[in-house]
């Protein structure tokens, strides 16, 4: 198992990764040196880094994440996982061909006879948040991830700011949400069982049928540069300011991600520790695994439960787990030594510093 922690040094600017590098230690050099960027005396080449990957992100004139890298794996692997969820006692497994096949279907539907301009997806850990980023970005609709912790007030503020004419969010926020959104022509409930859903509001699954008989519809011809995904900001200082981030920096962008940092490939299983209204959801949940061909892994536990992290990483065939530093702190607390981690082989962190000690610990007990 490897850790690398440079999360965006390689992607920084000269002026930005030289600041960082001055900062550096000798053990975060020799983890920069495996990569061949430090010379022995632990001097950054930022040329020799950034060399090999610069082709690979030139710019396209057209470029849809959903048709030219999710449709890609489908026909290239259609059964192998995309994503692989379990609740702790049951699993259930989406296959590339199942995720682009009901993605499309979703897209078709959603795109008659007008497809959303932005949808606001306020969605636990469940499937359809994976479909529907898929057959929006196939729409051309931008994707606007909340949290659930989001308040009625929070999500007035993004559905106005957002100009959304699209909600997508399950029933409990469905009923706290009812009066606030009424004048959305778009209301979509994800439920489980066939469940009521209220007035003005239509099923996931119901939204599905309407392309029944259908043929797909083709893909939006999007461009790099389309807005593909939009964060807001916490409101530290403020109220939430949006983000917006492209087809290309994120659906082509992240590569950088997916092989200096998470050292992920076709083979590998990532287990990304995050809420699924949080930007880093997106980058190692969705956009990483997909565009290498991996499995995204996804534990749908309402909260942390470091017990069953360990037993998770112990029975399933997760190779790169990310987590932020506060989850390798609450991990360290249990007795390591009656668990092992057979498949894993590459852990990495991110969001605030995770102290050398804690590193060398969790690597004594997981194996290097």
């Amino acid at each position: 198992m490897r850790w690398y922690l440079l999360q965006h040094l390689l992607g920084a600017s000269t002026n930005t990764a030289a600041a960082a590098v001055s900062r550096l230690d000798n053990t975060t050099c020799l983890l920069l040196r495996h990569q061949k960027y430090c010379t022995s005396g632990n001097q950054f080449d930022y040329d020799a880094a950034t060399s090999k990957y610069r082709k690979l992100l030139k710019p396209r004139e057209h470029f849809n994440f959903a048709k030219d890298v999710v449709g890609h794996w489908a026909s290239v692997k259609p059964n192998h996982p995309a994503v692989y969820l379990t609740d702790g006692s049951k699993q259930t497994v989406v296959s590339y061909s199942e995720l682009y096949q009901e993605a499309q279907a979703l897209a078709t539907a959603l795109s008659d006879p007008v497809a959303p301009r932005c949808a606001l997806v306020i969605l636990p850990k469940v499937p359809e948040w994976w479909v529907l980023n898929v057959a929006l970005s196939w729409c051309g609709t931008i994707f606007s991830a909340g949290t659930t912790l989001l308040t009625p007030g929070d999500i007035r503020h993004r559905l106005v700011e957002s100009k959304a004419d699209c909600l997508v969010c399950d029933a409990a926020m469905a009923a706290a949400l009812h009066t606030l959104t009424q004048s959305l022509p778009r209301r979509i409930v994800v439920t489980d069982n066939n469940q009521h859903v209220g007035e003005g509001w239509i099923s996931y699954q119901d939204v599905l049928k309407l392309s029944n008989g259908k043929a797909v519809k083709p893909c939006v011809l999007t461009k790099g540069d389309t807005i593909a995904q939009l964060f807001f900001t916490s409101g530290t200082t403020g109220k939430p300011k949006m983000v917006p981030h492209t087809q290309a920096n994120y659906g082509i962008g992240h590569i950088v991600t997916a092989r200096y940092w998470l050292d992920l490939t076709e083979e590998d299983m990532l287990w990304n520790i995050s809420d699924t209204g949080w930007a880093k959801t997106a980058w190692s949940s969705l956009y990483v695994p997909l565009m290498t061909g991996a499995t995204a892994f996804v534990h749908q536990m309402p909260r942390f439960d470091g017990a069953e992290v360990l037993r998770t990483l112990s029975e399933h065939p997760v190779t790169v787990l990310c987590a932020p530093p506060t989850v390798y702190r609450a991990l360290l607390q249990y007795d390591l030594s009656r668990h092992t981690f057979p498949a894993l082989r590459h852990c990495v962190s991110a969001g605030e510093p995770l102290n050398p000690q804690a590193m060398q610990l969790w690597t004594q007990y997981t194996g290097d």
